[in-house]
């Protein structure tokens, strides 16, 4: 995606790619800034991960390699057996439960 519409602009910076590109940044921050309220606030920067993916080549590999590795790894999470997925689940349970109990006593 990130090719036909690099060229479909001709490759040149814009005011068009700037607006976009500002728009991403604002959305970005916006969404970690209220990210931690009640509600979609932490989608918002999602949103703004992709707006920033199509204007500049680097963030749209990564976010492709990501999303590769993220469909391997549920690929392999459907693959394992219902005990194993149990128990990893369990496991990251713990750790989130471990990690948030540490959060609360250092605040």
């Amino acid at each position: 995606m990130y090719e036909a519409r690099h060229e479909r602009r001709g490759g040149s910076f814009t005011l068009v790619r700037l607006a976009m590109l500002s728009l991403a940044v604002l959305l970005i921050v916006g969404g970690l800034a209220i990210g931690w309220l009640p509600g979609p606030g932490g989608f918002i920067a999602i949103f703004g991960v992709a707006i920033f993916a199509q204007e500049l080549y680097p963030v749209a590999w990564l976010s492709d390699r990501t999303e590769l590795l993220l469909r391997d790894a549920w690929s392999w999470f459907l693959s394992l057996a219902l005990a194993a997925k149990a128990g990893l689940i369990a496991a990251c349970l713990a750790l989130t439960a471990g990690a948030l109990y540490v959060g609360y006593q250092i605040v």
